[in-house]
């Protein structure tokens, strides 16, 4: 192969792929330019040697085909275009797979429109798979919580109901009889009044305590802030270690979503906290500006990695609330165990820092 013919190629290439109007304009030009040039050059001596009417069918064939040249030109021009255009239709027929191929024919812009469509439909398919992973993730969270809810209701509620049926069952079986009861029966039946009333009356705290982990009052009547530090006495009753709220009241920062998110990220990760000294309190320290709200679980623990419904249903809730959660090793390692940041309302113009808790 000569020197010449990469030349040749090269400058063919270029020419394929000049801009559509240029391309469109050549071919108008090649066939303006032929005819006018073949009607003054041709058409004497066409009629000189064939006839008048053999020369102007002659003539008529050759604008025929400078007419298809130019159609042809025309249809290879707007390749690019159509390529765009059958990938627009697959996209419509749920396709999700189609992109616009590489075509020789394209110019600059067209290349330009080649690639930023491509970006976008790729850039749709991953956001595409990131909802339908994360939706995995809410099902897989959401069937854990409903499992964690019933083992509670039937662990704590319905046995201590149960308990008050049997009892209210043996004391209608004294009072229901034909005789009346003695004294020693009448005691029975009252202890055993008293039991059920004990037995329901646990029951109720029960739900009540279910209810309030799922979303206390204080949540929607006090704010976050509060809300935080009821969930931390309600943990302390259960545990043998102190948990403490510090830093900044963040109440007025994050709108409804980024609240609801806040509490349950922090309960979620407080409740796996495996802890390794009792004598070290766990600290939930929270930071509020502008920008948003940061909180940070610290203390002496780390967090059980086995838990992984819990980190699915934290990594969950912080991507609905447009917010991250990020997991430190903790224990003997420096550092947080968790970090959450959230943004801050939209409608928030404040500027100066949150005030700090009393």
């Amino acid at each position: 192969m000569s020197k010449r013919e990469p030349a040749r190629t090269e400058g063919f290439r270029r020419i394929l792929r000049a801009p559509l109007f240029g391309k469109l304009a050549l071919a108008g030009g090649v066939l303006v330019i032929g005819a006018g040039v073949g009607g003054f050059v041709l058409a004497d001596a066409l009629a000189e040697l064939f006839g008048s009417g053999p020369a102007l069918a002659l003539w008529s064939g050759v604008v025929a085909l400078l007419v298809l040249l130019n159609g042809a030109l025309v249809r290879l021009a707007l390749d690019p275009i159509r390529s765009i255009e059958d990938a627009a239709r697959r996209i419509d027929a749920g396709d999700e797979s189609a992109r616009i191929p590489l075509s020789p024919m394209a110019d600059r812009e067209s290349e330009r429109i080649r690639i930023l469509f491509n970006g976008m439909l790729d850039r749709l398919e991953l956001t595409h798979r990131n909802h339908l992973e994360m939706a995995d993730l809410l099902q897989e969270a959401e069937e854990e919580e409903r499992r964690r809810i019933a083992d509670r209701l039937f662990s704590d509620p319905a046995q201590l109901l149960s308990a008050s049926l049997l009892d209210l069952r043996r004391t209608r079986h004294l009072l229901g009889r034909d005789s009346p009861p003695d004294p020693e029966e009448l005691d029975m039946a009252r202890t055993g009044i008293d039991g059920a009333r004990t037995q329901v009356l646990g029951a109720l705290e029960a739900i009540q305590g279910i209810a309030r982990g799922l979303r206390p009052p204080e949540l929607d009547e006090l704010g976050p802030t509060a809300a935080l530090r009821g969930l931390a006495r309600n943990l302390e009753a259960q545990a043998a270690f102190r948990i403490r709220v510090e830093g900044d009241d963040v109440d007025g920062w994050l709108d409804e979503r980024g609240s609801v998110a806040l509490f349950r990220i922090v309960r979620d990760g407080l409740r796996s906290v495996a802890r390794e000294s009792i004598f070290e309190p766990l600290t939930v320290h929270l930071a509020g500006s502008s920008k948003g709200v940061r909180a940070e679980l610290r203390g002496g623990g780390t967090l059980r990695s086995e838990d992984g419904t819990a980190v699915s249903r934290m990594l969950s809730q912080a991507r609905l609330a447009g917010g991250e959660v990020e997991f430190g090793c903790g224990g003997a390692t420096p550092g947080p165990l968790l970090i959450l940041t959230l943004p801050a309302r939209p409608d928030l113009t404040r500027s100066r820092p949150a005030p700090p808790l009393p």
